[in-house]
């Protein structure tokens, strides 16, 4: 009869506590303003300045409002998705912060919804391969200028993000590497402002595959087909073809080809340059 009082003793008390820790999240929540923070340190907590803070929640902020919110502000939302995605895949961690006074459940709630958000609103504005003829010719002049690469409108190349051991197809994302990841396709112009991304195939698969199955690819076909010679610029990983111009392999030393493979590089090189910003800024890439 002791050891039965005792143990709903213990269920009592447990409840109580969890009962005053979420009071005490909610009303942290109700006091905290991330914005309140001196600039330097919020660039250091979320890896961007107050202004594209600001800028993406008014972007974003109508979202929210056709859906259960759970009583958290917007700006809760973003700055707890914000702080995940600077900090890795620690959710518990971003929960525990007092900045922001949600627990781990609750944060991944919030992830999953913002997220989409994002995806849904603001990628299609600040991702766009279709560029208008004054773009492509402004990408080329300046290419060209820099580099002596003709005709070029942007670079891609793949980079692996790494994720969690799936429980299912495993082999599909298990890279050469030895890790898990997905292989992602990135394509920039020269200013490093991404153009396309592709994160639909896992990490076994290769450059090549990735590029010749994805839309972004069959849209450059298309527009070859309609007169445009535009083109785009990959590494040794990618096919040869009439819009995707790649560095020639085994290239005899002073010929025009072995020339023309530093040219190549010099231009391709932004590419590699935008993944080093990426992932200097969010950790989880």
């Amino acid at each position: 009869m002791e050891s039965i009082m005792v143990y709903i003793y213990s269920e009592s008390e447990e409840f109580e506590e969890s009962s005053r820790l979420r009071v005490s999240r909610r009303l942290l929540r109700r006091k905290s303003s991330p914005l309140d923070l001196p600039s330097t340190e919020f660039i250091k907590l979320f890896r961007l300045s107050k202004e594209a803070f600001i800028f993406i929640l008014q972007e974003i902020s109508e979202e929210f409002k056709d859906q259960n919110s759970n009583g958290i502000p917007s700006i809760l939302k973003l700055a707890a998705t914000m702080r995940f995605l600077a900090e890795g895949s620690y959710q518990k961690g971003v929960g525990q912060d007092v900045l922001l006074g949600m627990a781990q459940p609750t944060v991944s709630n919030v992830l999953s919804e913002t997220l989409k958000i994002l995806e849904r609103k603001l990628c299609p504005k600040m991702i766009n391969l279709k560029m208008n003829e004054q773009e492509k010719l402004e990408e080329k002049t300046t290419i060209y200028e820099n580099s002596g690469f003709p005709g070029v409108i942007m670079c891609v190349d793949g980079t692996h993000v790494s994720i969690i051991r799936p429980t299912t197809n495993e082999h599909h994302f298990y890279n050469r590497k030895g890790y898990h990841s997905l292989n992602v396709m990135v394509a920039c112009d020269h200013k490093m402002r991404i153009t396309c991304v592709n994160p639909s195939y896992g990490g076994s698969s290769h450059d090549s595959v990735v590029w010749s199955m994805s839309k972004e690819g069959a849209f450059m076909e298309e527009q070859f087909r309609h007169g445009d010679s535009s083109k785009i610029l990959g590494d040794a990983g990618y096919a040869l073809e009439p819009w995707m111009m790649t560095p020639y392999r085994a290239a005899v030393s002073g010929s025009r080809e072995a020339n023309f493979n530093p040219v190549h590089s010099k231009c391709r090189n932004v590419i590699k340059r935008c993944f080093g910003l990426l992932k200097g800024r969010f950790f989880a890439i």
